[in-house]
């Protein structure tokens, strides 16, 4: 290290690796001061920062909490803060501070020149000003408010502005207290009644003399009504007035479109009128029209549309010529009110034009029908009266149109006016009423009686109704006429199906006696085989004991005889017993069936037992045919039933099968299936035989019909089949057949059901 003396040596002494290293020291030593700069002052901004936007939350808090509308603004009057009650009073919404609102857009027009002139004078004072103006809401409606205005200031000049609203709410000297609006408010109420009062042809009249009126009191120099053309290319004058003195505008009859006018009619569209105090304070740019109205002399202009379902057909408007008239809300209110007059009038007489129209339409129309017709207004009133119904009633137009329809219809068909005053008190009320008529019975000039058939028809868009007349005497007549015939018809019908009942029911009970005789025959044949047999096997046991006694008596007997004597008696015994069993089977059945169909009661039976002794009694005739019978049904299969009617629908249905199934067959088969479905029971009945043809198979139930006529068959077994199943087991039957495939019928009845104590016969339904 050197000595301390060499630092303090002259400079241009030292070595020059000394000066290097000094110079970088001082280097580095700076950086490290210029970088802790930096970051100081970027902490000082970073809190600056949050001091700002602390203080401006505060700002925002306190002014959400205050009552005013409060606002602030940057040098160019554009609105860059705005609190809560700013939007509920003005209407605007925070997006619309992004899209650029100002302090020009808050206030109506006619006083945004007084307010720029009020904030270009003494802008870098930091003054409270006062002033009062009208606001104008988003909707475009005008509110009074108390302004209280100050500057936002810096060292370098104006920044901004700040200010509160206030509304001002309007006293009675400000409204109702003003002469002039008084007695503009008594005139529309004048021009109402007289309106109410006075017919169609004088409205133009009263409207004209309003409008006079209305442009006095507004202090105008031109007031003036145009409406649109069909076409809409132009404007045409329906009514003007002029002030005393004002020399009327040439070529005032027609205006150009409202096409031409875009800044006016976007100005009646968002704000519902135009509202001009000074016609030199526009902009040229932004209204293109204030050149033609300056060159027309026009200073001053109130404009409200007339609105036909939301779309502007019209104005109705008052200017000054010359002299600045500011506007207020109850000078717009008082022509708004004289527009909706102006287009009440307007519609109200179009209406009554078309309805004329209509009305000389529908008379040209009615001279032309051969029938009689009239038609009349919403009020009754007649209005057509056609040369047919002149006639007709005895009664001229000239008499009839005019006068009360029900008091003109009661003249000459007593007993219609009342009913025709009730149909035209319906019409109002009733949207799309219906078509009503009334049959008058009337007594002629020689004491006979007369139907006339009067109908209503309302007229469309609720303009009244049309009146027919008819006279209907002969087909009333004829009417009369085939009543008494079906009348009597049906007494002769009634009778034949009492009789028709009748026979069925006989032909029912002789179907029962022959079922009963053919199964009493089947069983007499069917017992007489085993009775035969052991009668002979009894006959010769008998035998063969007299051939064992004898050789008893004489000492002949011997042992191998009595032993064979002995074989012969336990096998004659054994066939004797077999057959006697057979035969008590078959007399029990017989009991058990013949027990069923003669007390005809319902009662619980066993379905497999029962069907299977059924189907026993039918054995010599399935013999006959060699046709054999398989048969399945549950063993637990108890129902409810007249046995007397199952016992029957089998028997028919497989007697049906044998005669007329398996012709021109050596054998057959049949097939019943009971089974359990639900609380019902289903019975299939079925054959292999030739099958039923398609064409005869819907009249199969139909009595009386067959196919074997010339064999002797009656055509009652299916039809006696179809009763018993649908009247007295509560069921129904349906048959299935195909040509060379057989037949099904399939019968649905209930387990047990309520007895139905209607015995009446079912009539078969066709297939």
């Amino acid at each position: 290290m050197h000595s301390l003396a060499f630092w303090f040596q002259s400079p241009d002494t030292w070595p020059a690796a000394v000066l290097v290293g000094a110079a970088a020291s001082l280097l580095g030593l700076t950086g490290v001061i210029v970088v802790q700069l930096r970051r100081q002052v970027q902490a000082a901004w970073a809190e600056t920062g949050r001091i700002y936007q602390r203080s401006s939350a505060r700002f925002s808090s306190v002014g959400d909490l205050l009552e005013g509308v409060l606002f602030e603004t940057d040098a160019t009057r554009t609105l860059t803060y705005t609190n809560q009650a700013f939007h509920a009073l003005t209407g605007f919404r925070e997006r619309d501070l992004r899209s650029g609102l100002t302090l020009h857009d808050l206030f109506e027009p006619d006083e945004r020149q007084r307010l720029l002139e009020d904030l270009e004078t003494e802008s870098d004072s930091r003054e409270v000003r006062v002033r009062s103006y009208h606001l104008r809401r988003r909707d475009g409606a005008a509110v009074p408010v108390s302004l209280r205005m100050t500057a936002i200031t810096d060292p370098e000049g104006l920044v901004g502005w700040r200010g509160l609203v206030a509304p001002v709410p309007e006293t009675d000297d400000e409204t109702h207290g003003d002469p002039r609006h008084r007695a503009g408010e008594q005139l529309l109420g004048g021009i109402l009644r007289e309106f109410n009062e006075t017919p169609a042809e004088e409205h133009e009249a009263v409207l004209a003399r309003g409008l006079a009126e209305i442009g006095r009191i507004l202090g105008a120099d031109r007031c003036y009504h145009y409406h649109a053309s069909r076409d809409g290319e132009s404007l045409v004058s329906l009514r003007q007035w002029y002030a005393p003195g004002v020399s009327p505008m040439s070529g005032d009859q027609r205006a150009p479109g409202l096409d031409q006018y875009p800044w006016s009619l976007a100005q009646l569209r968002d704000n519902g009128a135009l509202v001009i105090a000074d016609v030199q304070h526009l902009d040229p740019a932004e209204a293109p029209e204030q050149g033609r109205w300056l060159r027309q002399g026009i200073t001053s202009l109130l404009v409200v549309p007339l609105r036909e379902e939301r779309e502007i057909v019209g104005v109705l408007g008052c200017e000054t010529l010359g002299h600045v008239r500011h506007w207020g809300p109850r000078d717009r209110q008082l022509l708004e009110t004289m527009a909706d007059i102006c287009q009440r009038v307007q519609g109200d007489d179009q209406i009554a034009r078309r309805l004329a129209q209509a009305n000389e339409r529908a008379g040209d129309l009615a001279e032309l029908l051969p029938e009689p017709v009239a038609v009349t207004d919403t009020d009754g009133v007649v209005v057509v009266w056609n040369p047919a119904l002149a006639d007709f009633s005895g009664m001229t137009a000239d008499q009839a149109c005019g006068g009360s329809g029900p008091e003109i219809l009661e003249t000459f068909l007593p007993g219609s006016g009342a009913w025709l005053g009730k149909q035209l008190q319906a019409l109002p009320a009733d949207k799309d009423p219906a078509v009503a008529s009334n049959l008058i019975e009337v007594t002629d000039a020689d004491g006979g009686h007369a139907w006339i058939k009067v109908s209503l028809r309302p007229l469309a868009d609720g303009a009244g109704c049309l009146l027919h007349f008819g006279d209907v005497t002969t087909s009333k007549q004829e009417e009369s006429r085939m009543r008494a015939r079906t009348e009597r018809l049906e007494q002769v019908m009634a009778h034949q199906q009492e009789e028709l009942e009748h026979a069925q029911a006989r032909l029912v009970e002789t179907d029962k006696m022959a079922a009963v005789a053919r199964m009493v025959t089947g069983l007499a044949h069917e017992i007489d085989m085993p009775v035969g047999v052991g009668l002979t096997a009894a006959s010769q046991l008998a035998s063969q004991a007299d051939h064992l006694s004898h050789a008893y008596r004489e000492g002949l007997m011997k042992r191998s005889s009595f032993e064979e004597f002995l074989d012969t008696a336990r096998e004659s015994s054994e066939l004797i017993n077999s057959n006697l069993q057979r035969a008590s089977d078959l007399l029990s059945s017989m009991q058990r069936t013949a027990a069923g169909q003669t007390l005809e009661q319902r009662r619980q039976v066993q379905l497999k037992d029962y069907l299977g002794d059924v189907l026993l009694s039918l054995n010599p005739r399935l013999a006959e045919k060699h046709v054999s019978v398989r048969f399945s049904c549950p063993d637990d299969l108890d129902v409810v039933v007249e046995p007397d009617a199952l016992s029957r629908i089998v028997s028919n249905l497989a007697t049906n099968a044998l005669e007329h199934a398996f012709d021109g067959m050596l054998v057959g088969e049949i097939t019943v299936d009971a089974s359990r479905s639900g609380d019902q029971v289903l019975l299939r009945i079925a054959d292999d035989g030739c099958g039923i043809d398609a064409a005869q198979q819907p009249r199969i139930f139909e009595p009386f019909f067959t196919t074997a006529r010339e064999g002797g068959g009656m055509g009652l077994g299916l039809h006696v089949v179809y009763n018993l199943v649908t009247r007295n087991l509560g069921g129904t039957l349906r048959c299935e057949s195909r040509t060379g495939k057989g037949t099904v019928f399939e019968i649905m009845f209930p387990i047990d059901r309520d007895v139905d104590q209607d015995h009446r016969l079912a009539s078969p339904r066709r297939a």
